[in-house]
């Protein structure tokens, strides 16, 4: 798929930033979008928590889909609107995801959550649609659109946190906590001379 559009999407005050994607976040990501899929299908829940359940797998997925592709989003819906040009999914995906957005951002911030077996059903198919898409990736290799490497992102050269901490280390000698050494030296020590104080010294 062609990340031109994602490309125009993304700089300064955009939906998108550019941004490496790393593997151990898409993995957490896949994992955690899965667990909350499989969950939201148990028949022992309310809908609102299936919904709940379902809305956020779909969200972790989407955004899985949107950092495999080298970018991050500067808002939530914007994963939704996007799968297009990340999974190549159409309208009868993103539009189902962008509804449950809505609903769900009613429910967050006004109370006014309203779902039925019908909207949690739509979610739950137009989600697993997203993992199916996401399972055909190869996530494993990475897609980005330039080469950039974690040192160049660090100002003024920069060393990581974990190598200035082991350069530290070897840099700064270790604190001598040995007992002290006993003399064994056949010198005699230097006598000392005691100094009377100066005037009368009263009886009491």
């Amino acid at each position: 798929m062609d990340n031109s559009a994602l490309k125009n999407l993304s700089g300064p005050g955009k939906s998108l930033k550019a941004e490496p994607p790393d593997n151990a976040e898409l993995a957490g990501l896949m994992r955690t979008g899965s667990m909350r899929l499989r969950d939201a299908q148990s028949p022992t829940l309310a809908l609102e928590s299936q919904f709940d359940l379902a809305y956020n797998a779909a969200h972790a997925l989407c955004l899985a889909a949107l950092r495999h592709k080298g970018y991050r989003p500067s808002n939530r819906f914007i994963v939704f609107q996007v799968l297009p040009h990340t999974l190549g999914l159409g309208p009868e995906v993103w539009r189902v995801l962008d509804k449950c957005h809505n609903t769900r951002n009613l429910g967050e911030y006004e109370g006014m959550l309203d779902v039925n077996a019908r909207l949690v059903s739509d979610l739950i198919s137009a989600t697993q649609r997203v993992l199916d898409a996401l399972n055909a990736q190869p996530l494993s290799d990475v897609n980005y659109h330039g080469p950039v490497s974690v040192r160049d992102d660090l100002p003024g050269g920069l060393m990581a946190k974990g190598e200035q901490h082991s350069n530290k280390m070897t840099k700064k000698p270790k604190k001598d906590n040995s007992p002290p050494k006993t003399s064994t030296s056949d010198r005699p020590n230097p006598p000392t001379t005691y100094v009377a104080p100066r005037g009368k010294i009263k009886n009491k």
